[in-house]
């Protein structure tokens, strides 16, 4: 990767150690360097930029009209600092532009960073470049710093590792464009190499699943096998909807606190990679009892019956959650037929004893709906 470095600070070493430019207003007047000396700030100018605020980069300098300094001094020292802390220039220079018994005038010049005149790239098709160029959202125009550029390459790694291409590379090289003075054409020269494919996919921390058992449940992210047809390159956003399905499946089998810990790879030969992941599967836990709360229009024997999820059935919270509201004949159904469009059932977790769950289904039943008009359109 090469990267434009920062250009050294010459004009505030020289401001230390040599001393400003000073020209009088009336008369040229000698300012000594070699012993600081108090003055009166009576002026300050900006040049040197063009889209800028003067009166804002002033105040960002932290001096100000009516200001006791020192000449030299920290507070010059200071005010160039914290122009070059905000990124947007490669120069500051503070000179003397005039003095008069206690009173100095100072310019500020700076010298801004360059901008962006275009984009290019090196290394991808075309169809590529007008992907990157969207998710990059670099307008001509833009001010080029490092900021800028490490956040440009990161976009253009991470487009390519969620691909699969974990090995990407890429390299940005600056050009001055000669038709645009401090413009630069930004080259982005893109090596994405091959793709990294999982040689082996193994868990650690996992005691009632076989790795096996878990590996079917990843249906993205598989390791080699003997079948040519199934995949095993490594795509991070495949892999994380796996991720997503390990917990779901921990979660139906009652591991109702199951966690991921954490995943890593290392490298093996022939550029493929073993994957790593570390289980905490927790305790698996039963459901014990169900009560029902806020029922009036059926009995808890009736609700019982129709949730159907016997007591000492393995705590699965898709079902559970299913047989309430998602099934055909869940309790729902119940109300939702007889009217009562707007009643809602929310389970909650009562009691969590040893390996046992006590449910608590709170019920808000509401009123049942009336049927008012009925329109009907499109007749002739």
């Amino acid at each position: 990767m090469k990267k434009m470095k920062p250009m050294r600070i010459l004009s505030l070493f020289a401001l230390l150690l040599t001393g400003l430019i000073a020209t009088a207003q009336t008369e040229e007047k000698y300012v000594s360097y070699t012993y600081p000396e108090e003055y009166t700030l009576a002026g300050i100018t900006i040049s040197g930029v063009k889209y800028l605020d003067p009166n804002a980069l002033i105040s960002l300098s932290g001096l100000r009209i009516g200001q006791k300094l020192d000449i030299p001094g920290e507070l010059i020292s200071a005010a160039a600092k914290k122009l070059m802390d905000q990124g947007l220039f490669s120069d500051v220079r503070i000179t003397v532009t005039g003095k008069e018994e206690e009173n100095i005038w100072l310019d500020i010049h700076l010298q801004e960073r360059p901008r962006l005149s275009s984009l290019r790239f090196e290394g991808i098709r075309k169809s590529e470049e007008t992907d990157l160029t969207e998710k990059l959202s670099l307008p001509p125009g833009s001010q080029v710093t490092a900021h800028l550029l490490n956040r440009a390459e990161r976009t253009i790694r991470n487009h390519y590792i969620e691909k699969g291409f974990l090995n990407a590379a890429v390299d940005i090289i600056q050009k001055d464009d000669p038709d645009l003075p401090n413009n630069v054409i930004l080259n982005f020269v893109v090596a994405k190499n091959a793709k990294v494919k999982i040689e082996q996919i193994i868990f650690e921390g996992n005691d009632y699943f076989m790795d096996k058992r878990l590996r079917r449940v990843m249906k993205n992210t598989k390791q080699k096998d003997l079948n040519i047809f199934k995949g095993s390159k490594f795509i991070e956003d495949k892999y994380e909807e796996d991720r997503a399905k390990l917990v779901e499946f921990y979660n139906e089998n009652g591991f109702r606190d199951f966690r991921i810990l954490g995943d890593s790879t290392y490298a093996l030969e022939d550029g493929r990679i073993a994957l790593v992941i570390k289980v905490n599967e927790g305790k698996q836990y039963y459901l014990r009892n169900v009560d029902w709360v806020g029922n009036s229009i059926y009995t808890k024997d009736q609700l019982s019956r129709v949730f159907n999820f016997p007591s000492g059935e393995i705590y699965n919270q898709t079902m559970i959650d299913k047989r309430l509201n998602v099934d055909d004949d869940a309790v729902s159904s119940l109300y939702l037929n007889y009217g009562y469009l707007f009643s809602r059932l929310t389970p909650v977790e009562k009691k969590v004893e040893g390996d046992s769950i006590d449910l608590e289904v709170r019920i808000y039943e509401g009123e049942p709906a009336a049927l008012n008009n009925i329109i009907i359109t499109g007749n002739t």
